[in-house]
């Protein structure tokens, strides 16, 4: 994920307020819009508390496309089928970090006690399109509720990028391919801290 610096901000001793405030300004300004309340538990008791809603369209299998399609064709299919192994790493990785089994559906599960975590268009539909963007358009927004979670980006390639920041803060590492390469920690309580985060690589 780009990171930037944080810009510079005025900021004052006299009320624990205004540096709270100077930090949100600072945050603001590196990229990330950033405002952080509780955290919410992801899973507990080999049990989850979230269930993955995505498209249909954007899990279903490979389409072959005829030779010769015109590479826009050609992206539009590639980045679906990356945001769809994405989500297919998602569902795995916090069901290795947590012990439990993660499902994904295309509608938010009945049981009010599970929180969607929309990914895509879905997740803009809910929550609205990323504050940060890039010439590429791979801006990304993760929102983070104790009644929803959202996953949205500018494109598909952006949605990817706030899938894989979930995985990050929840620890997961990938130093190279293959099970050898990944790092991913146990913690059968995982949570992500409430707030909404916007960014873009850089």
């Amino acid at each position: 994920m780009g990171r930037l610096m944080i810009g510079k901000a005025q900021m004052t001793s006299k009320k624990p307020a205004n540096l709270a405030c100077c930090i949100t300004m600072a945050l603001m300004v590196m990229g990330v819009g950033r405002c952080v309340g509780a955290d919410v538990q992801l899973a507990e008791g080999g049990k989850s508390r979230v269930c993955i809603v995505a498209d249909k369209d954007v899990m279903a299998g490979d389409i072959k496309l005829p030779a010769g399609t015109f590479w826009e064709k050609n992206n539009d299919e590639r980045l679906r089928r990356r945001l769809r192994d994405s989500i297919l790493d998602l569902q795995k990785y916090v069901g290795l970090v947590s012990g439990a089994k993660v499902e994904i559906a295309s509608q938010p599960c009945e049981d009010k006690a599970i929180i969607p975590l929309y990914v895509g268009e879905c997740a803009k539909a809910v929550f609205g399109s990323p504050s940060a963007s890039n010439e590429e358009k791979q801006g990304w927004r993760l929102v983070v509720t104790g009644k929803a979670i959202g996953c949205i980006g500018e494109t598909r390639e952006g949605a990817s990028y706030a899938v894989y920041e979930i995985l990050d803060r929840l620890g997961c590492r990938w130093y190279m391919p293959g099970e050898l390469g990944e790092a991913i920690p146990s913690n059968p309580r995982p949570k992500l801290a409430e707030g909404d985060f916007s960014s873009a690589p850089q």
